[in-house]
């Protein structure tokens, strides 16, 4: 731990293994340095700048003040994993990080309106709901688990992977705004309502998409690649 003060504020730089909760005061600034591991939850009042590196929170990720995923340091882009909650009233700024749910009991996601860029689920049990819409600049990737839309929409600019075995519960609208691919692996579930409504991008499917509904808005394409697309709008 290297602790060092500026116009007030203190600054404090570090890394390895916290155990129990990690709680970031008010006007504390933290720079990591290394990678962290947290067995309890991280509370952040204060500002919280990985630099590039990771975090493993054993437990929620509580955001009041800031959270900079920003890699300038270790530039190998931040991934952030945590096994609880994911509770954001303040600002998280995600830059190219990833941000991967892998607990195994539920785990609630508040985005507060701030984009994830990377997001990406892999549970090998529980359930991840949604408590607000969420938006990922980068890929979204479910690999295992439950996901419960909980009636909350997702936007998403990056590749869309839903893997086989997940149980995606797409209760809202899926809008994709970005050029992508599309890719389900669940032998043609349904995804609900589907939007396309980038800048004049282009959605790749490559494999069968399903949907309640579909729309494709002006200056935008939906190519099908040879593969299913079944739209039942009744």
């Amino acid at each position: 731990l290297g602790r060092g003060s500026a116009t007030g504020t203190t600054y404090f730089i570090m890394g390895s293994t916290i155990e129990g909760d990690w709680t970031i005061d008010a006007e504390a600034v933290v720079d990591m340095s290394e990678d962290v591991t947290v067995t309890g939850d991280t509370f952040v009042n204060g500002t919280l700048n990985t630099n590039g590196y990771d975090i493993d929170s054993g437990g929620d990720i509580n955001i009041a003040d800031t959270l900079d995923a920003t890699d300038d340091v270790e530039t190998d882009e931040t991934l952030i994993q945590l096994e609880g909650s994911w509770l954001n009233s303040g600002a998280f700024i995600a830059d190219q990080s990833t941000v991967e749910f892998n607990g195994t009991s539920t785990q609630d996601i508040t985005s507060g309106g701030e984009a994830f860029y990377n997001f990406t689920m892999d549970k090998s049990d529980g359930t991840v709901y949604l408590q607000d819409p969420i938006e990922a600049d980068g890929a979204f990737h479910l690999k295992d688990g439950a996901f419960y839309a909980n009636g909350s929409n997702q936007y998403v600019a990056g590749n869309f992977t839903v893997d086989n075995g997940v149980f995606y519960d797409q209760d809202a609208t899926v809008e994709f705004n970005g050029t992508l691919d599309f890719t389900d692996n669940r032998d043609a579930k349904d995804m609900g309502v589907v939007v396309v409504n980038g800048s004049s991008d282009t959605v790749t499917q490559l494999t069968a998409m399903v949907a309640d509904s579909l729309t494709v808005k002006g200056g935008n394409t939906l190519a099908t690649n040879g593969f299913m697309l079944a739209v039942d709008a009744g």
